[in-house]
Protein backbone atom coordinates (compact mmCIF):
# COMPACT_ATOMS: atom_id res chain seq x y z
CA UNK A 1 0.00 0.00 0.00
CA UNK A 2 0.87 3.68 -0.93
CA UNK A 3 -0.40 7.02 -0.67
CA UNK A 4 -0.40 7.94 -4.36
CA UNK A 5 -0.25 11.73 -6.28
CA UNK A 6 2.66 13.25 -3.96
CA UNK A 7 4.54 16.20 -5.04
CA UNK A 8 8.34 15.64 -3.59
CA UNK A 9 9.67 19.18 -5.22
CA UNK A 10 9.51 20.12 -1.08
CA UNK A 11 12.07 17.31 -0.01
CA UNK A 12 15.69 17.14 -0.13
CA UNK A 13 17.61 14.37 -1.90
CA UNK A 14 18.74 12.90 1.43
CA UNK A 15 15.23 13.12 3.06
CA UNK A 16 14.29 11.15 -0.26
CA UNK A 17 17.26 8.38 0.42
CA UNK A 18 16.81 7.74 3.74
CA UNK A 19 12.61 7.40 3.41
CA UNK A 20 13.69 4.29 0.73
CA UNK A 21 16.35 2.45 3.43
CA UNK A 22 14.51 -0.39 4.41
CA UNK A 23 14.98 -1.18 7.88
CA UNK A 24 16.30 -5.03 7.91
CA UNK A 25 18.23 -6.76 10.41
CA UNK A 26 16.05 -4.90 12.83
CA UNK A 27 13.93 -6.97 15.40
CA UNK A 28 9.87 -6.50 14.27
CA UNK A 29 11.33 -5.53 10.81
CA UNK A 30 8.45 -6.31 8.24
CA UNK A 31 6.67 -8.25 10.74
CA UNK A 32 3.21 -8.28 9.69
CA UNK A 33 0.46 -7.89 12.51
CA UNK A 34 -3.17 -7.57 12.37
CA UNK A 35 -2.76 -3.70 13.47
CA UNK A 36 -0.18 -1.04 12.65
CA UNK A 37 -0.96 2.21 15.11
CA UNK A 38 1.45 4.89 13.45
CA UNK A 39 2.00 8.28 15.81
CA UNK A 40 3.29 11.74 13.80
CA UNK A 41 4.99 13.79 16.22
CA UNK A 42 5.62 17.50 15.32
CA UNK A 43 7.36 18.07 18.33
CA UNK A 44 9.89 20.72 17.27
CA UNK A 45 8.45 23.35 19.28
CA UNK A 46 7.39 23.46 23.35
CA UNK A 47 6.13 20.04 23.06
CA UNK A 48 9.26 18.29 23.14
CA UNK A 49 9.32 17.33 27.11
CA UNK A 50 5.49 15.93 26.06
CA UNK A 51 6.49 13.70 23.26
CA UNK A 52 9.26 12.05 25.19
CA UNK A 53 5.93 11.59 28.06
CA UNK A 54 4.20 10.21 25.39
CA UNK A 55 7.01 7.91 23.89
CA UNK A 56 7.06 6.09 27.59
CA UNK A 57 3.23 5.85 27.47
CA UNK A 58 3.37 3.76 24.22
CA UNK A 59 6.71 1.83 25.86
CA UNK A 60 4.14 0.88 28.62
CA UNK A 61 2.50 -1.57 26.28
CA UNK A 62 5.02 -1.82 23.22
CA UNK A 63 4.41 -3.73 20.22
CA UNK A 64 3.00 -7.08 20.32
CA UNK A 65 2.50 -10.00 17.49
CA UNK A 66 -1.08 -8.69 16.67
CA UNK A 67 -0.21 -4.55 17.17
CA UNK A 68 2.78 -2.68 15.66
CA UNK A 69 3.37 0.51 17.38
CA UNK A 70 5.14 3.06 14.60
CA UNK A 71 6.32 6.80 15.35
CA UNK A 72 8.51 9.40 13.79
CA UNK A 73 9.32 12.14 15.94
CA UNK A 74 10.81 15.50 14.93
CA UNK A 75 11.97 16.99 18.24
CA UNK A 76 13.27 20.56 18.98
CA UNK A 77 16.60 21.86 18.47
CA UNK A 78 19.82 19.72 16.95
CA UNK A 79 18.26 16.23 17.69
CA UNK A 80 17.49 14.47 13.99
CA UNK A 81 14.41 13.32 13.14
CA UNK A 82 13.69 9.66 14.37
CA UNK A 83 11.60 6.23 13.00
CA UNK A 84 10.46 4.23 16.23
CA UNK A 85 8.88 0.67 16.57
CA UNK A 86 8.27 1.11 20.31
CA UNK A 87 8.65 -1.93 22.47
CA UNK A 88 7.62 -2.96 25.72
CA UNK A 89 9.67 -1.47 28.49
CA UNK A 90 11.87 1.54 26.90
CA UNK A 91 11.68 3.31 24.12
CA UNK A 92 15.20 4.56 24.28
CA UNK A 93 16.73 1.44 21.92
CA UNK A 94 13.66 1.13 19.19
CA UNK A 95 14.92 4.03 16.81
CA UNK A 96 14.29 1.52 13.69
CA UNK A 97 15.26 5.02 11.46
CA UNK A 98 17.19 8.48 11.72
CA UNK A 99 16.41 10.71 9.16
CA UNK A 100 18.05 14.61 8.60
CA UNK A 101 15.66 17.56 10.30
CA UNK A 102 11.92 17.16 8.76
CA UNK A 103 9.52 19.91 8.23
CA UNK A 104 6.38 18.48 9.87
CA UNK A 105 4.39 21.14 8.55
CA UNK A 106 5.22 19.46 4.63
CA UNK A 107 2.15 16.91 4.16
CA UNK A 108 4.89 15.18 2.18
CA UNK A 109 6.90 14.00 5.22
CA UNK A 110 3.84 12.80 6.37
CA UNK A 111 3.26 10.91 3.63
CA UNK A 112 6.87 9.79 3.08
CA UNK A 113 6.16 8.47 7.26
CA UNK A 114 2.91 6.76 6.38
CA UNK A 115 4.71 4.95 2.75
CA UNK A 116 7.70 3.64 5.02
CA UNK A 117 5.66 2.39 7.27
CA UNK A 118 3.14 0.87 5.00
CA UNK A 119 6.15 -0.97 3.08
CA UNK A 120 8.18 -2.01 6.34
CA UNK A 121 5.49 -2.74 8.75
CA UNK A 122 2.66 -4.45 6.55
CA UNK A 123 -0.98 -5.28 8.57
CA UNK A 124 -2.59 -9.06 7.81
CA UNK A 125 -4.07 -7.14 4.84
CA UNK A 126 -0.55 -5.32 3.06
Amino acid sequence: MTIENVTWASKTAVEKAAATVPVTGIPGAATKAKWTFMVFMAADNNLDAASLKDLAEMAQAGSTPEVNILVQLDRAGKNPTNRYRITKGSYKNDVVCTLPETNTGDPAVLTDFLNWAFQNYPDYSG
